[in-house]
């Protein structure tokens, strides 16, 4: 199998290389298990089967001791990217994920694994660790009714890939059968958290405010804002406990 270029690409899990003219291999870190490449694998061959706007996979393979995930090379750049060369594009970025977005919720999420199986862990740990504050936010999870539409997991600016006048969807590995709410609340403390102070909060808010409306105005199925609420509060909670995990790792 040809391995060619590192290309620039930050992940916790994976670097990215190109193979050939046509197509990257996604090469997963040597402790990442193998189950996760094979879930990634899985969700988008099945969001291919959905026809959604998904670079085409086509095998796993070992690279060194590590597992490597071939794929359709799409040869442009992210809407983050575009956003960051020309502020004047981020209204139409926005309309742009929401477009995606409303595709991908628009679809059953059979045979995606549930979005349960995405939290349950770090709620317990949570809860353990901290039972006032975990327990609270544990409780709010189960209390959420539940959904079985495909959800992205990680729908971002980043996530989003123009190749000429086509867009495509990436990074499928979190992709679950759920509630549309907690995609959308996903996808909103992103917007508001993501990339640290190098995005003004000028900037996140016009993203925000043009992704959210147009979202509104072109989906069928509304979502329900208190649960969209309700789980960006959730959300936020675990992704401030998590990072407080890895600090503490770090300083170890």
């Amino acid at each position: 199998m040809q391995i060619g270029e590192k290309i620039e690409y930050f992940s916790d899990v994976s670097e990215i290389f190109h193979s050939g003219d046509d197509h990257i291999i996604k090469v997963y870190h040597q402790n990442v298990p193998r189950k996760i490449p094979l879930r990634e694998l899985h969700n988008m061959v099945a969001a291919c089967v959905l026809n959604l706007p998904v670079p085409r996979p086509d095998q796993l393979f070992e690279v060194n001791g590590r597992t490597g995930l071939r794929m359709q090379y799409i040869n442009g750049y992210t809407l983050l990217e575009i956003m960051g060369k020309d502020p004047s594009t981020i209204e139409a970025a926005g309309a742009e994920m929401a477009d995606h977005h409303v595709r991908i919720h628009s679809k059953s999420g059979q045979g995606f694994p549930t979005y349960d199986l995405r939290y349950n862990a770090v709620l317990s740990e949570f809860a353990d660790a901290n039972p006032a504050e975990g327990g609270e936010i544990r409780d709010l999870f189960n209390s959420m009714p539940g959904g079985t539409a495909l959800c992205h997991g990680d729908f971002h600016p980043a996530n989003i890939m123009l190749d000429g006048s086509k867009s495509f969807v990436i990074d499928w590995l979190d992709a679950n059968a759920g509630p549309i709410e907690a995609d959308i609340a996903r996808t909103l403390m992103i917007i508001d958290y993501g990339g640290g102070e190098k995005v003004d909060a000028q900037s996140r808010a016009r993203l925000r405010g043009s992704y959210l409306s147009r979202y509104m105005d072109s989906c069928s199925a509304q979502p329900n804002d208190e649960h969209m609420k309700n789980w960006y509060k959730i959300l936020v909670e675990l992704q401030s406990y998590m990072k407080s995990v890895r600090s503490r790792d770090v300083t170890k």
